[in-house]
């Protein structure tokens, strides 16, 4: 069966159609959430890049820079979005380097953009988006001929901020190596100065930014709810194309397949990294159900309606779920007015930290940096879940904690399940609690400990 894909309209109809992916859900949120970022990982990375303190990336280090010249909001939408298309260039750039068919080609570019992963690596503002853009144009450089290959060291340098990102781009080439039996010297010098960059450093297995309390299977399929997991559909094409194609590349992908699935165990981002891999076969796969002939062809219809459908589906209920993603108006607005109070120490759950540093520059009591040590943890559910109010003043008084924020998702599951478990309780208390603003969705209660009441009497 031919497609009749015009190879010179395939790079067109693809920056068109992730174009408009990408702005979707910052055009909805403009409409409808008052053009706020999407979700608390923009907003870490919008504090960090405008203190530069921190775990500070290359990334940062960009947003600070560009910010001397265009508002860092702005940035933070415009700067992934570019790295999105950017890197999707460079990935055809590969892919025509590799493979001679255009129809594989266009399935696999569109298998890309319609992956859930893919939206949320290019809209939120993270590192992540600048790193797989670096890996994307240093693998460019590095298969030309002559000597721009080796400019490809400086963006292997720029990206290597983790082993992790590391061993990846050491894979990379090696792959590469092997297939093409040449490049002996930019390869071993990529090798030195990466190990050169994590040793002098001292940087970590991988950088990560998110903690979650969700199940390994809830993030690895977005269609379970996962911020950025994979598509069920698009990991059914994966598999349908890694059985038809892995054959001949066994010997030379194996050692990344077996990487990637270490990693995972590790932490959940390294499916930001993974997507272009599944996207690969996941292309392929749809290719190979599309060329071949099967008996019965109205089946073969159904199937492949179906499954395009699937990936269609999954990507549009992303779009939908970034373009209502946390912070609601409703959250800014009390943030808003939580500003213009007395400075204090913030209780909220960990996701709502990094936004109530970034819009009051008041201290959350724990964000989800923070909550990576597990003191940090066991504090917050003491509190969340205390119905001893001596013992959870204690701990109030102790942290510093002034002012008590509570959203419309922690009180329908996120930390309790009944109007009145633990902390909600207490919080019915008013000589101890003063609720100072409510707007429906959220409730902000002011703790004043007696030390500070007998202060302010005198």
């Amino acid at each position: 069966m031919k497609t009749n894909i015009n190879k010179e309209k395939i790079l067109p109809y693809i920056f068109t159609l992730a174009s408009m992916l990408l702005l979707l859900p910052h055009i909805f949120r403009s409409i409808y959430f008052r053009s706020e970022l999407i979700g608390e990982q923009s907003y870490l990375h919008l504090t960090i890049a405008e203190s530069l303190q921190g775990n500070v990336t290359i990334y940062h280090f960009l947003l600070h820079t560009l910010s001397l010249f265009f508002p860092i909001y702005t940035l933070s939408k415009v700067v992934p979005f570019i790295l999105g298309l950017g890197s999707l260039f460079f990935f055809y750039r590969l892919l025509k380097r590799f493979i001679a068919n255009d129809e594989q080609i266009f399935f696999i570019l569109l298998a890309t953009v319609l992956s859930p992963v893919f939206l949320y690596t290019f809209t939120t503002s993270t590192p992540h988006a600048l790193t797989i853009f670096l890996i994307f144009l240093g693998l460019d450089l590095f298969i030309q001929e002559g000597k721009l290959s080796f400019l490809s060291i400086i963006f292997f340098a720029l990206a290597s901020s983790s082993i992790f990102i590391a061993v990846i781009i050491a894979l990379l080439l090696g792959m590469y190596h092997v297939f093409v039996k040449k490049k002996s010297l930019s390869l071993f010098l990529n090798y030195g100065v990466m190990i050169f960059v994590n040793l002098f450093f001292h940087n970590p297995f991988f950088v990560s930014f998110i903690y979650t309390e969700k199940t390994f299977l809830l993030l690895l399929f977005s269609d379970f709810g996962g911020s950025f997991g994979f598509g069920i559909f698009t990991v059914i094409l994966f598999l349908i194309g890694l059985g038809a194609y892995i054959r001949p590349l066994k010997f030379l992908l194996y050692p990344l397949i077996l990487f990637f699935l270490a990693s995972l165990f590790i932490t959940a981002e390294t499916i930001l990294y993974l997507q272009f891999f599944v996207a690969l076969f996941a292309g392929l796969g749809l290719y190979r159900l599309i060329s071949v002939e099967w008996n019965m062809s109205s089946m073969k219809t159904a199937v492949v309606i179906v499954l395009f459908c699937g990936l269609l589906f999954s990507v549009l209920s992303h779009i939908s779920r970034l373009s209502t993603a946390e912070p609601t108006p409703e959250l800014i607005a009390s943030l808003e007015w939580l500003k213009t109070q007395p400075k204090g120490n913030v209780l909220s759950h960990y996701s709502n930290g990094f936004v109530i540093e970034e819009k009051t520059h008041f201290s959350p009591f724990v964000d989800s940096l923070s909550v990576q040590r597990s003191q940090k943890l066991l504090l917050m559910n003491a509190l969340f879940h205390s119905r001893n109010l001596p013992a959870a003043q204690i701990t109030l008084r102790n942290q510093n904690i002034s002012y008590i924020l509570i959203d419309e998702r922690m009180r329908q599951g996120l930390v309790w399940n009944e109007f009145d478990d633990g902390l909600l309780f207490l919080l019915h208390n008013k000589k101890v609690f003063s609720k100072v603003y409510d707007n429906e969705k959220i409730q902000i209660y002011f703790y004043e400990s007696n030390e500070t009441k007998q202060l302010s009497k005198k």
